[in-house]
C-alpha cells in the first residue's frame, strides 16, 4: 500500500500550513491538497508547507473528492485519508496512524474514524442495510481504486455517507477505529431525512432482493 492524507480545503490560510506540517509528520511527505478555489493565500502557504497541490478543476462530471482521488492514484498512491480542514476537531493529524494501522490488515475497506461524540444516521445505515456508526466525523481512510468505483455524485460532507452506503452494497468492508478528538461547538446538523438519504433509501429498495441474498450468505 501507497497512503497519502488529502487535505480538503476552501480558505484556510490561517491554519493549512501547520495542518499540512502536521499530516507530513504522520505520513511524510506523502500529503496532497484539494482546494475548493481558495481566493486567499491558501494554495501558497500549503506549498510552501511541503503539500502537493492537486488539480481540482479536472472531470467537471467528478465530484470534487473524486477528481482529487483521480490525481491521487496517477501519483501511484492505492489510499487515502481524507482530512477535512474546517473540521480540525475531528480530522486530527496525530490520529491518522490508527487508520493507517488498520487499513494493513484491511487493505479492501473503508477504514472510519469514530467520534464518540458524533452522531450516526438511521436512515444511511438503514439503506447500506448495516450498522455505519458515527458517519458524520469524515474522517476516512479510502482504498482509492474501490472507491472510485463506487460512481459516488454527492459533493462534501454527504460523500461520506453516500460512499459507505454505495460500498455496503458493492460487498466493501468498514472498519471503524476510534480516535481522539478536540472539544468543540456543535455544528448545525441537516435534516434527518433529507434528499440524500431519500435518494439512497430508494437505491436500496430497489437492489434488496440481491443485497438480502448476500447478506444471508455472510451469516
Amino acid at each position: 500500500m501507497k497512503i497519502c492524507a488529502i487535505i480538503i480545503t476552501h480558505n484556510h490560510e490561517d491554519i493549512i500550513s501547520d495542518l499540512v506540517l502536521r499530516c507530513r509528520h504522520a505520513l511524510e511527505p506523502d500529503v496532497l491538497l484539494l482546494d475548493a478555489r481558495s481566493t486567499d493565500e491558501t494554495l501558497a502557504r500549503a506549498a510552501s508547507a511541503g503539500a502537493i497541490v492537486l488539480d481540482s478543476e479536472r472531470g467537471e462530471g467528478d465530484s470534487l473528492i473524486n477528481r482529487g482521488l483521480k490525481a491521487a492514484l496517477e501519483l501511484d498512491y492505492s489510499h487515502a485519508v481524507l482530512v477535512w480542514a474546517h473540521r480540525s476537531d475531528i480530522c486530527i493529524p496525530e490520529e491518522i496512524p490508527r487508520l493507517v494501522n488498520t487499513a494493513w490488515n484491511r487493505p479492501d475497506g473503508i477504514i472510519i474514524g469514530v467520534d464518540e461524540n458524533g452522531r450516526g444516521n438511521l436512515w444511511t445505515s438503514l439503506s447500506a442495510l448495516r450498522p455505519l456508526g458515527a458517519q458524520t466525523s469524515g474522517f476516512r481512510l479510502y482504498p482509492i481504486e474501490e472507491t472510485l468505483a463506487l460512481q459516488c455524485r454527492e459533493e462534501g460532507h454527504a460523500f461520506d455517507a453516500e460512499s459507505l452506503v454505495r460500498a455496503s452494497w458493492a460487498g466493501i468492508p468498514t472498519a471503524p477505529v476510534p480516535v481522539n478528538t478536540r472539544p468543540s461547538t456543535p455544528s448545525l446538523q441537516k435534516p434527518l431525512f433529507g434528499q440524500l438519504e431519500r435518494r439512497l433509501l430508494l437505491g436500496m429498495l430497489r437492489r434488496l432482493p440481491r443485497l438480502l441474498m448476500r447478506r444471508l450468505a455472510e451469516i
